[in-house]
């Protein structure tokens, strides 16, 4: 890969194909491009989905205003990457000025408690539910969803009916509807060494909520068309939310389905494109030869990013479905890579991966977290090494030596592919000249020193400091970029990216071996770069 910004920099996309995977992943990484599927209508026969990766979206052809503003269910299957300790990511989504978002939501607002979170003494980090959310307007609902699985296919709907306090959404899970809830966090006044009372965490309650009762001000003029995978943020505007998974057979339907239509379906495991009620489906197929797919399911897709022709199983079998989210062709196709950002031949060892759920990677800020700690010897004073050349985005450099970890932190932004890198605990007093360029230390020892759009270029594998000797560990993570206006700026969550030229050790194979391709680590897992 390249490493330079402009000229070099990290890299999306594969054009090898693997056996059984048609149409190759990576055609349409990092793309648009408008997919018309048109030729006798026949049930499909052939069945695919679409994986969802950082910077994923499809955008139908359906305008919400042909449909929201009366009765209606929204319908799909969906194999959910990371839910435990997961981050907002729409199934359903607006395109316009509304506000619209149905899809996985910020596990921390669940009935979480994290090493994070500031939990008073004598309280243990407990996991909690995966979080499901919808948004529509002014209103917000959450939902406890302990069956929503990582690696398992699942069954959502959300379904406008008229009731008499007004139209509520109402979500259903694998055809049970679920309740919306409140959880309340509960504090306790902690003294601290220098005198002064923390609110400390002692627990979390859940309760029972009321059903989002859709404000009458909200129409489907006001939400564009329907998009799935990406939106912009429901919560912060200067950023997004993107699903990650297995996304197929997506269907509007011009009523309120039934519970027991909604288990019809989820029974029936495909769309068919003769559903009674039928507006519009995606199912992402492709047909046989001399055929083509019923109308109801043949309108235009835009398509960003996304993997398509991804064979998977007829009858939604998630064991033979799932080996696609960790292949690395389809990696390859839809992840940033970097290279690993140690010396050639020094194994790190991951002692907190991504979406931890009692940890701190966790959440719409830190879902997509590496924590690495060297395997022989102490971490500290460590060279580190730019995994992707880039600009110096911005940095911390408050040396401290009371501090229990080391907070100095350098974020490089490569602009070739709008990718961030942050590289946090460097040891004090270790920025090298280029990040620093001669900047005084800010008085305000909270300060951060925004370089951006200023130009100090860092080049792939550069050292850009050493690892802090009391963290004895380097986090690492991925940044999203957001571009509002001319400006550019890094999002507040993080997304995947992917190792390239590594060998691995794990605990299930045993010894070190080179993936076939990028490379996401998991907690527990040994990486080295490769001479």
């Amino acid at each position: 890969m390249s490493d330079q910004p402009n000229i070099t920099g990290a890299t999306t996309g594969a054009t090898t194909s693997p056996k059984g995977v048609p149409g190759g992943p990576g055609q349409l990484s990092g793309k648009l491009l408008t997919i018309p599927i048109v030729g006798i209508p026949v049930i499909p026969t052939q069945n695919y989905c679409v994986f969802l990766g950082p910077r994923s979206a499809v955008e139908t052809e359906i305008a919400f205003s042909t449909f929201f503003d009366h009765p209606h269910t929204i319908a799909g299957w969906f194999m959910p990457q990371y839910t435990v300790g997961g981050c907002h990511g729409p199934l359903f989504a607006a395109s316009g000025p509304g506000r619209y978002f149905v899809g996985q939501g910020d596990y921390r607002t669940g009935n979480v408690l994290t090493s994070k979170m500031p939990l008073a003494p004598g309280v243990s980090p407990q996991a909690g539910n995966p979080v499901l959310a919808i948004y529509a307007g002014s209103e917000s609902r959450i939902y406890l969803a302990p069956t929503f699985e990582s690696g398992v296919w699942q069954h959502l709907a959300v379904v406008r009916l008229p009731t008499l306090v007004g139209d509520v959404l109402l979500v259903y899970l694998n055809g049970q509807e679920l309740k919306p809830v409140t959880v309340t966090t509960h504090t306790v006044g902690v003294t601290q060494p220098d005198g002064t009372v923390k609110q400390m965490f002692t627990s979390k309650t859940v309760a029972s909520a009321s059903a989002l009762v859709l404000p009458t001000s909200l129409h489907g003029a006001d939400l564009g068309k329907l998009v799935l995978g990406r939106s912009l943020h429901p919560t912060n505007s200067a950023s997004h939310a993107q699903a990650y998974g297995l996304l197929d057979d997506v269907a509007i339907f011009d009523h309120a389905l039934t519970q027991a239509e909604i288990t019809n379906l989820v029974s029936k495991k495909r769309l068919s494109g003769y559903e009674t009620g039928l507006l519009a489906g995606w199912g992402f197929d492709t047909p046989s030869a001399g055929k083509i797919l019923p109308a109801k399911l043949s309108g235009a897709i835009t398509e960003e990013n996304v993997d398509p022709n991804l064979k998977v199983s007829s009858g939604r079998n998630s064991d033979a479905d799932k080996w696609i989210l960790d292949n690395p062709f389809v990696i390859a196709a839809t992840t940033p890579t970097v290279k690993f950002p140690f010396a050639t031949g020094d194994a790190w060892k991951v002692i907190q991966g991504y979406c931890n759920p009692t940890g701190s990677h966790n959440g719409d800020v830190a879902s997509f977290c590496y924590d690495l700690t060297r395997v022989a010897g102490p971490s500290g004073n460590t060279p580190v090494h730019a995994a992707v050349g880039g600009y110096v985005y911005n940095y911390f450099n408050h040396p401290d030596p009371n501090a229990a970890m080391e907070g100095n932190t350098v974020n490089l932004y490569n602009d070739a592919v709008d990718l961030g890198v942050t590289y946090m605990h460097l040891a004090d007093n270790s920025l090298i000249p280029a990040v620093v360029d001669g900047d005084q230390i800010p008085a305000n020892p909270t300060a951060w020193v925004q370089v951006w759009p200023a130009q100090r270029i860092i080049s792939g594998g550069q050292e850009i400091g050493k690892d802090g000797p009391r963290a004895n560990h380097l986090h690492l993570a991925g940044m999203d970029s957001f571009v509002s206006g001319l400006s550019v700026q890094l999002a507040s969550g993080t997304i995947p990216i992917a190792f390239e030229h590594v060998e691995v050790f794990t605990a299930a194979v045993g010894e070190w071996f080179t993936p076939l391709g990028p490379y996401i680590a998991k907690e527990g897992d040994q990486l080295r770069a490769k001479a």
